[in-house]
């Protein structure tokens, strides 16, 4: 762990903030260089980020503070202190999409062409920022015996615990190189937005039998978190949503 990446006075600069700033800049560089001309231009795709980065981040702590409700009602002051993490990743979606609306609505564009914008994007942003959540210590693993298990002594844990960060890390990596695969061959408008519902889906549910649940809901029904059952819920949606849009082209 290295939780402050430096300090200037009194006042420290997290880690966690920095990368993320870092994942926000590359998956915008990615977005500029190679979307397609005809389907945004580069200005707009920097107006459409503004959008994307407040809706994410007023989605991504919104729904982390519900998570973790007993938490911040006995100490509501650090609510809006997200320097040090605390977001949630289907809370920055379901922002995301909140902004996407908007900017579509404002710029009179379809929402799945943005979307299939900014989709690669998103995992490649979420596949940097993981190593934010490795360096300050939360979306932690389980505790396990085995050679790769990482200590997080600075956040109190005890006992090596599997880097479920890196895991995910690595498996958007492989999800946002199939999404570049789906932007260039794409059959219809959207299906990119689907690939990533459906990619991610399956990212997080492997993920989360590794990983520890903190939240105040309950950590298991069935033997499945919270995460898992939005992931299987987004996964079958999803792919029913994408397997008939595919019919539908196919039979034109």
């Amino acid at each position: 762990m290295h939780r402050i990446f430096i300090t200037i006075g009194n006042f420290p600069i997290y880690t966690y903030g920095v990368i993320m700033v870092l994942a926000f800049i590359i998956a915008l560089a990615w977005a500029i260089k190679y979307t397609r001309p005809q389907e945004l231009e580069p200005d707009k795709i920097m107006d459409y980020s503004i959008y994307l980065l407040i809706g994410g981040i007023i989605g991504a702590r919104l729904i982390y503070v519900l998570l973790n409700l007993y938490y911040y009602l006995q100490n509501p002051w650090i609510i809006l202190n997200i320097r040090r993490g605390g977001l949630s990743w289907y809370g920055a979606f379901l922002g995301g999409i909140v902004g996407t609306l908007l900017f579509a609505k404002k710029e009179k564009i379809k929402f799945t062409r943005l979307a299939d914008i900014a989709s690669p994007s998103v995992l490649l942003g979420l596949a940097v920022g993981r190593w934010g959540c490795f360096f300050n210590g939360c979306c932690y693993g389980k505790i396990t015996t085995l050679p790769l298990g990482v200590e997080f002594k600075d956040a109190g844990l005890e006992g090596l615990r599997h880097p479920t960060q890196i895991y995910e890390s690595i498996l958007c990596l492989i999800g946002f190189y199939i999404l570049m695969k789906i932007y260039k061959h794409k059959h219809f408008t959207g299906e990119v937005f689907l690939g990533l519902l459906v990619t991610y889906s399956i990212v997080r549910f492997i993920v989360e039998f590794f990983r520890e649940w903190t939240g105040d809901i309950p950590a298991s029904l069935f033997g499945l978190n919270l995460a898992q059952w939005v992931s299987l819920l987004i996964l079958i949606i999803a792919s029913i949503v994408w397997i008939k849009l595919a019919h539908l082209e196919k039979s034109k």
